[in-house]
């Protein structure tokens, strides 16, 4: 399986997403490499984070970083990633790039992390655009399926009085034939900040993590269970 996690705007929570679906992945004993095409590494620092917390990982599985960013011929990396390892997460920049064109036309699947506003709804149909474009490519020229394509909303406000998240999934109604918006969501909380500074997963923190936690398993349910 090769997951990418991408959208061209920044602070979204592509690597909050990518480190969270790479820790629940491991606890499940499956191996997994986790590949960063971005120029801020973010999830190559959330990996060396990880290295000094041997003592409260539990998962069984086995993680591997790669610095993918700037290199060449990305695609083949990460073919080679999954024939070593057979999970591949992909975190991608906050912007158009030769990489994440390449990793559009490699993986199996796309999440696309959006907070609920106006200008992160209107970038995310941007990204469609782009994802479109690759579909046609390896449809008709690499004889393969499209993407999978899933529109993750993120940071949603806790207070329960605002409607950002209906009014978003209002928004994104209308590309449905083409994205399947999850029904999970992730709440704008401290917990995701606290884990990633620690190199964990919020599934994998002892205290303060609850409710955080539950919406991690609920997505990986939602995707690889279908669920």
């Amino acid at each position: 399986m090769k997951l990418l996690i991408a959208n061209s705007k920044g602070g979204v929570g592509k690597t909050t997403t990518a480190t969270n679906l790479t820790a629940y992945i491991l606890n499940t004993g499956e191996n997994v490499g986790l590949a960063d095409i971005d120029h801020n590494k973010n999830s190559v620092k959330w990996g060396n984070y990880r290295e000094s917390q041997t003592d409260q990982i539990t998962a069984k599985g086995t993680l591997k970083i790669f610095d993918l960013f700037g290199k060449s011929e990305i695609s083949k990396s990460i073919q080679e990633i999954e024939n070593e390892l057979s999970n591949v997460v992909i975190d991608s920049g906050g912007y158009d790039s030769t990489g994440f064109r390449e990793a559009l036309l490699c993986a199996d699947a796309i999440i696309v992390p959006t907070r609920p506003n106006q200008a992160d709804v209107e970038s995310t149909g941007e990204v469609l655009e782009l994802i479109e474009e690759a579909n046609t490519i390896r449809v008709n020229e690499l004889e393969l399926d499209p993407l999978k394509v899933y529109i993750y909303i993120t940071q949603v406000p806790t207070n329960t009085k605002i409607t950002a998240l209906d009014d978003a999934r209002k928004a994104f109604a209308q590309v449905e034939d083409f994205a399947t918006v999850l029904k999970s969501v992730n709440y704008d909380r401290i917990a995701y900040s606290r884990a990633y500074g620690m190199g964990l997963s919020v599934i994998e923190l002892t205290m303060g993590a609850s409710k955080a936690a539950e919406e991690v398993n609920a997505l990986a349910q939602e995707l690889f269970n279908g669920e």
